[in-house]
């Protein structure tokens, strides 16, 4: 019978049963029913699918555990795809995550007010924080924290302290200032002698010179409390050691600081722990950690499409869907990707494809064309890279992923086509001119954009001798052999489309050319085959415009647009609209012929004019109503108000803030 099947997979009928056995007779072990999500985005997604998954291959309810998140404003807006999962939705205050995720009074008190089990952090905002598992284990009744208990958290968390602890366990350790401390670790009270951490520490930028001569160089000078770039740097040779000391000291005042041999063309590995309450560890897959493309930053905004397909070789996680957004708050990293395969290589093309297939179209940017390209670089596929790859890799110009910056486009409108050149001049802004090389339409259907809120449907070009397809299907026969004669209405090809058959016919008459096999797998407005028209002179196309396309209200990209006169006399518009066009072409935008002569003459005209000191300090003024000195206020913008062609007086100005500055002293 089923139940007797060894190799049917056995369920639990709850979570007490699944404990009471994994505890062992005697143990009453911790039943976890309830979890707080104390996250957010791509972290919170993993944890509630995982378990859920989990949930059901081990006691047949995704639901046996629940879950409670919390959710800002921020993230309800962004229409959170955790926020969806959720069983209990709990709001909290927006804004940086000091404020929410990473509050540890907040998450403490909400985890005693929902009668939660268990608080999930994840990692980032207050997962590595030790005063988390303090205050959830000193509760009552007390809450598990997913994770190390605060003592080891503590120790392990100081650079410090975590490597003179790892080296008394005997674990290897690359050179550095402290490598013949010798210390015990108190795992009670999770600390070490102060003693030992005194003198791992380099206190002065004389001990710097001489613990980096005996290390050797090249060296790293860390701050224990630094991280994300700060209070760290790294040292080739002894004439630089002290400079660099008193930088690190600067960036991070008052951490400790110690020197670490560099470690030159290695890997930057990490390993995951996984361990319980009963004496069980194991030790997950590694992973190969690497810094985005150079300049890539983080951007925040609306998702119009995000289409990931996941197969048994690849998988993937998102913290939104198509109709969410990605906030100012948010995580950078929305999603995360991962791919299997018998071997490296296997699992790498996998995630090649995948990564191809990828769609994200929205107001952000994405590294994943990036990350397509390098890991088909030679030196990814070989395996040969280490902590420097991605440097040289930089250095030398990095990989380029260029947007087009130049498209040309064909629309039809009422019977006329206009060829349009659109030229991207910066991130938001195009050039569009009448173009007189145009390339083919790809689509089968027309194209429709929104404009002042109607809705403009552009016709696909009538080309009779372009056999195409408007459906996605497979070009299952050809009815009619190469160069054969084909009636006007006649059929030419059956496709397959969703296990259906359909004919394909022709709208003119014509000799035929074929241009697809059959078995081919075709995409909506794919070529078949062209057809030489027997009456071209009958059909009917569109007329191309020729006339002028500079439309009244379009406004110009045109340098001259930015200047003065046209802003009202204006010279701080002028000059920062002019300055924005020279960044965008430095940013690798087009600037179109003549371009550059004539913004530096905007630039010229702007910053010579008297009144430009005016209307900046002006414009910076009206933030500031209400929020300073009423009077000084005033007097200050009647200096300002008066935008005259004589020299600005500075110096009346400073003086009205200086003596303003003395009342509040004194």
């Amino acid at each position: 019978s089923a139940n007797n099947n060894p190799n049917l997979h056995r369920r639990f009928e709850n979570v007490a049963a699944y404990v009471s056995e994994l505890a062992g007779p005697g143990n009453a072990g911790r039943v976890i029913e309830k979890v707080l999500i104390a996250n957010n985005g791509v972290a919170a997604v993993k944890a509630i699918r995982s378990i859920r998954r989990w949930a059901y291959e081990v006691f047949g309810d995704e639901r046996a555990i629940s879950f409670v998140v919390m959710a800002t404003p921020e993230d309800m807006r962004a229409n959170a795809e955790y926020i969806r999962m959720a069983d209990v939705i709990v709001d909290v205050p927006g804004g940086s995550n000091n404020h929410n995720y990473a509050n540890v009074t907040l998450i403490v008190e909400l985890a005693r007010l929902h009668g939660v089990h268990a608080v999930w952090a994840g990692w980032g905002h207050a997962s590595e924080k030790p005063a988390l598992p303090n205050a959830l284990a000193s509760s009552d009744p007390p809450i598990q924290f997913v994770g190390p208990a605060g003592p080891p958290m503590r120790a392990l968390g100081d650079k410090i302290g975590s490597t003179i602890i790892a080296q008394n366990a005997g674990v290897p350790c690359i050179a550095w200032n402290g490598m013949r401390v010798v210390a015990e670790y108190d795992m009670a009270r999770g600390t070490l002698p102060e003693e030992a951490l005194s003198e791992a520490c380099v206190s002065s930028a004389a001990d710097a010179s001489r613990a980096a001569s005996e290390i050797g160089f090249p060296v790293m000078i860390k701050a224990s409390e630094g991280g994300g770039g700060k209070g760290i740097r790294m040292v080739a040779d002894g004439g630089d050691v002290q400079d660099a000391y008193r930088q690190v000291c600067g960036e991070v005042p008052g951490s400790p600081v110690f020197i670490m041999k560099l470690s030159t063309n290695s890997r930057h590995l990490e390993v995951q722990l996984l361990a319980d309450d009963y004496g069980n560890a194991i030790a997950l897959n590694g992973r190969d950690c690497s810094n985005a493309e150079a300049g890539f930053k983080p951007t925040s905004g609306g998702i119009q499409e995000l289409n990931f397909r996941s197969t048994p070789d690849v998988w993937g996680y998102f913290s939104m869907d198509s109709s969410g957004s990605i906030h100012e708050f948010a995580d950078s990293q929305f999603g995360h990707l991962f791919a299997s395969g018998p071997n490296r290589e296997q699992a790498r093309r996998n995630m090649v494809l995948a990564l191809k297939e990828l769609s994200i179209r929205g107001d952000i940017s994405t590294t994943v064309d990036y990350i397509g390209k390098l890991i088909e670089l030679d030196d990814f596929v070989e395996n040969n890279i280490d902590t420097g790859w991605l440097d040289r890799i930089i250095k030398v110009g990095g990989i380029k992923v260029a947007p087009t910056m130049v498209r040309d486009v064909e629309l039809i409108l009422d019977g006329v086509k206009y060829k349009l050149r659109c030229t991207r001049t910066g991130s938001g802004e195009f050039s569009i001119s009448v173009a007189y090389q145009t390339s083919r339409a790809e689509s089968a259907g027309g194209m429709r954009l929104s404009v002042s809120g109607r809705t403009i449907s552009f016709s696909p070009d009538y080309d009779p001798s372009s056999l195409r397809t408007d459906v996605a299907g497979k070009l299952v026969k050809k009815l009619v052999p190469d160069g054969a004669h084909v009636k006007k209405g006649g059929a030419y090809a059956e496709i397959e489309v969703m296990k259906m058959f359909m004919p394909l016919k022709v709208e003119e008459s014509g000799v035929i050319s074929w241009a697809a096999n059959e078995g081919a797998a075709l995409a909506a407005g794919d070529l078949l085959a062209t057809l030489e028209l027997e009456n071209p002179e009958n059909v009917s196309t569109a007329t191309v415009f020729q006339g002028d396309l500079n439309v009244m209200g379009w406004g110009s990209l045109d340098a001259s647009a930015v200047a003065p006169s046209s802003n009202g006399g204006s010279p701080h518009i002028a000059l920062r609209e002019a300055m924005s066009r020279l960044r965008n072409g430095m940013a690798g935008y087009v600037l179109l012929p003549g371009a550059i002569d004539q913004i530096m003459k905007v630039i010229s005209v702007a910053v010579t004019d008297p009144s430009l000191p005016a209307y900046e300090i002006d414009e910076q003024l009206s933030v500031l109503n209400g929020r300073i000195d009423g009077a000084l206020f005033d007097d200050l913008s009647a200096m300002t108000g008066v935008k005259s062609k004589s020299k600005f007086p500075a110096d009346q100005f400073k003086h009205l803030i200086a003596v303003h500055l003395g009342n509040i002293k004194g």
